[in-house]
Protein backbone atom coordinates (compact mmCIF):
# COMPACT_ATOMS: atom_id res chain seq x y z
CA UNK A 1 0.00 0.00 0.00
CA UNK A 2 1.62 3.22 -1.09
CA UNK A 3 -0.21 5.49 1.09
CA UNK A 4 -0.88 2.97 3.93
CA UNK A 5 -0.73 3.91 7.97
CA UNK A 6 -0.20 1.59 11.06
CA UNK A 7 -3.50 1.18 12.94
CA UNK A 8 -2.61 2.61 16.93
CA UNK A 9 -5.46 0.07 17.80
CA UNK A 10 -4.80 -3.42 16.12
CA UNK A 11 -1.57 -2.68 13.97
CA UNK A 12 -2.45 -3.96 11.04
CA UNK A 13 -1.54 -1.64 7.91
CA UNK A 14 -4.30 0.23 6.49
CA UNK A 15 -4.93 2.85 3.87
CA UNK A 16 -4.51 6.30 5.25
CA UNK A 17 -8.18 7.81 6.17
CA UNK A 18 -10.08 8.38 9.05
CA UNK A 19 -10.46 4.86 10.72
CA UNK A 20 -8.84 1.41 10.17
CA UNK A 21 -10.61 -0.65 7.78
CA UNK A 22 -10.07 -3.44 9.89
CA UNK A 23 -11.68 -2.70 13.07
CA UNK A 24 -13.37 0.37 12.28
CA UNK A 25 -11.38 2.34 14.94
CA UNK A 26 -10.09 5.88 14.69
CA UNK A 27 -6.81 6.05 13.24
CA UNK A 28 -6.10 9.58 15.51
CA UNK A 29 -7.11 10.37 18.44
CA UNK A 30 -6.62 12.42 21.19
CA UNK A 31 -4.23 11.42 23.62
CA UNK A 32 -5.67 13.17 26.56
CA UNK A 33 -9.54 12.35 26.21
CA UNK A 34 -8.86 9.16 23.06
CA UNK A 35 -11.59 11.96 21.33
CA UNK A 36 -11.48 10.61 17.07
CA UNK A 37 -10.01 13.69 15.63
CA UNK A 38 -8.77 14.71 11.98
CA UNK A 39 -5.20 13.35 11.03
CA UNK A 40 -4.71 17.04 10.26
CA UNK A 41 -6.10 18.55 13.37
CA UNK A 42 -3.63 20.37 15.79
CA UNK A 43 -5.90 20.94 18.64
CA UNK A 44 -8.54 18.37 19.91
CA UNK A 45 -12.29 19.35 19.10
CA UNK A 46 -13.57 17.84 22.28
CA UNK A 47 -10.92 18.67 25.14
CA UNK A 48 -8.58 21.54 22.95
CA UNK A 49 -5.65 19.54 24.06
CA UNK A 50 -2.56 19.99 21.62
CA UNK A 51 -2.41 17.30 19.40
CA UNK A 52 1.40 16.21 19.25
CA UNK A 53 4.45 18.26 19.57
CA UNK A 54 5.58 17.85 16.19
CA UNK A 55 2.26 19.63 14.99
CA UNK A 56 3.96 22.84 17.01
CA UNK A 57 5.61 23.93 13.96
CA UNK A 58 1.66 24.14 12.38
CA UNK A 59 0.85 26.91 14.79
CA UNK A 60 4.35 29.11 13.94
CA UNK A 61 3.72 32.33 12.04
CA UNK A 62 5.32 33.41 9.13
CA UNK A 63 7.43 36.06 9.85
CA UNK A 64 6.57 39.67 9.57
CA UNK A 65 9.12 41.62 7.58
CA UNK A 66 10.48 44.85 9.10
CA UNK A 67 9.72 46.71 6.66
CA UNK A 68 5.95 46.87 7.80
CA UNK A 69 6.55 49.36 10.00
CA UNK A 70 7.60 52.21 7.94
CA UNK A 71 4.30 52.06 6.10
CA UNK A 72 2.18 53.42 9.22
CA UNK A 73 5.09 55.95 10.12
CA UNK A 74 5.91 57.66 6.45
CA UNK A 75 2.50 57.35 5.41
CA UNK A 76 1.13 60.98 4.78
CA UNK A 77 1.36 62.99 7.58
CA UNK A 78 -2.44 63.08 9.33
CA UNK A 79 -3.33 59.86 7.43
CA UNK A 80 -0.76 57.71 9.17
CA UNK A 81 -3.77 55.56 9.74
CA UNK A 82 -4.15 54.08 6.27
CA UNK A 83 -0.98 53.18 6.47
CA UNK A 84 -1.66 51.00 9.61
CA UNK A 85 -4.83 49.63 8.22
CA UNK A 86 -2.72 48.75 4.84
CA UNK A 87 -0.01 47.14 6.62
CA UNK A 88 -2.51 45.29 8.86
CA UNK A 89 -4.79 44.05 6.48
CA UNK A 90 -1.32 42.46 4.57
CA UNK A 91 -0.17 40.72 7.60
CA UNK A 92 -3.32 39.83 9.22
CA UNK A 93 -2.85 36.23 8.39
CA UNK A 94 0.92 35.89 8.98
CA UNK A 95 0.82 37.45 12.61
CA UNK A 96 -2.39 38.64 13.60
CA UNK A 97 -0.53 40.39 16.84
CA UNK A 98 1.65 42.14 14.92
CA UNK A 99 -0.43 43.53 12.59
CA UNK A 100 -2.36 44.65 15.03
CA UNK A 101 0.13 46.55 17.28
CA UNK A 102 1.00 47.90 12.88
CA UNK A 103 -2.58 49.16 13.15
CA UNK A 104 -2.72 51.11 16.40
CA UNK A 105 0.83 52.47 15.81
CA UNK A 106 -1.02 53.95 12.47
CA UNK A 107 -3.70 55.26 14.44
CA UNK A 108 -1.64 56.75 17.12
CA UNK A 109 0.70 58.50 15.11
CA UNK A 110 -2.79 60.30 13.20
CA UNK A 111 -3.85 61.16 16.57
CA UNK A 112 -0.48 62.91 17.91
CA UNK A 113 -0.50 64.39 14.83
CA UNK A 114 -3.91 65.82 14.85
CA UNK A 115 -3.34 67.15 18.36
CA UNK A 116 -0.26 68.61 17.14
CA UNK A 117 -1.36 70.18 14.12
CA UNK A 118 -4.28 71.36 16.13
CA UNK A 119 -2.13 73.18 19.18
CA UNK A 120 -0.16 74.78 16.27
CA UNK A 121 -3.41 76.26 14.47
CA UNK A 122 -4.65 77.47 17.34
CA UNK A 123 -1.97 78.91 19.22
Amino acid sequence: MADAVNCPTCGRSTPKGSFCQYCGKPLYSCKACHAAILKDAVFCPQCAALVSEEKRELLAWEPVSWAWWLLPKFAIPGLNFIGGIIAWAFNRYRDSRKATYMLWLGLSLTLVFLIIDAVLRYT
